[in-house]
């Protein structure tokens, strides 16, 4: 499953019309796992008075007297458009310093190693696992 990408809201009143739009993915990311079972959609309405700068001085006496309507609302799962992400590649490079950098206790390889997508950011990364035992002791000269 894909991450939430946008949310658009039309609001339109008699010809007029306002779209809102929501496409920072970094603040959508927090939201679409709560979204898919843990998260309730809550619509509010309310007076706005007869003086201010939502109703641009068109409200006559029956201001009071409102009435809302709330349409064409379908909650889906899996039919919106999916975008894949990118497969990123680990890409191992060089052997690392010390083989302690890959702080694995029983790693006996350890190479640096950076995601095909970010050439930069390296890390350490064990590539072996290899348990060697030594029966040869050594003696004392």
């Amino acid at each position: 499953m894909g991450d939430l990408m946008k949310i658009e809201t039309c609001l339109i009143q008699a010809d007029r019309m306002v779209t809102l739009l929501q496409d920072d993915e970094d603040y959508l990311y927090v939201l679409s796992d709560l979204l898919k079972s843990k998260m309730a959609m809550v619509l509010s309405n309310y007076d706005a008075g007869e003086v201010n700068e939502i109703n641009d001085g068109q409200c006559s006496s029956t201001c009071g007297e409102y009435k809302s309507k709330m349409s064409n609302f379908k909650f889906t799962e899996g039919d919106s458009i999916f975008v894949p992400e990118p497969e990123d590649e680990m890409v191992i490079g060089e052997l690392a310093d010390n083989i302690d950098d890959c702080e694995d206790d029983f790693c006996s390889k350890c190479n640096v190693a950076w995601w095909a997508g970010d050439e930069m950011e390296t890390f350490n990364t064990c590539t072996d696992y290899t348990r060697y035992r030594y029966t040869n002791k050594c003696s004392s000269w």
